[in-house]
């Protein structure tokens, strides 16, 4: 990473909902452990291959991956030190939590559709 922008980071991160669980998955695997795409790919099921790949060189750039290529085309990954996993890894909890208790409150063991405020208030106008 050369220089550091905060918006342009923040919006890297936080740009699509793959990298919070291409990163969570990462978070999972041991810290000094080598990981491949493949591998990724098989464990992240709801997440499209080319996401998750692009995730990981996201987080390559960012210098929270290193990258090496023993083989050609099949990079492998390693998660190096850095304070944006606590930020990911803290983000997952909130949102796992979330999840328990809005699966709690429905009292059907489903977690309730969250309502986008934005589209409730153009019903209302749509409405009137």
């Amino acid at each position: 990473m050369c220089a550091f922008d905060r918006r342009t980071v923040a919006k890297q991160l936080l740009g699509k909902p793959a990298r919070l669980e291409v990163a969570s998955w990462v978070l999972r695997q041991p810290a000094t452990s080598w990981f491949s795409l493949d591998l990724a790919d098989k464990a992240l099921p709801d997440t499209q291959k080319s996401e998750a790949r692009e995730c990981l060189l996201l987080f390559v750039e960012l210098d929270m991956l290193e990258r090496v290529t023993p083989v050609p085309n099949r990079p492998q990954y390693r998660r190096l030190e850095s304070p944006l996993w606590k930020g990911f890894g803290g983000l997952a909890r909130a949102l796992d939590a979330l999840e328990v208790v809005t699966k709690a409150k429905s009292g059907r063991g489903k977690a309730r559709r969250v309502v986008d405020l934005p589209r409730q208030k153009r019903a209302a106008k749509a409405s009137r």
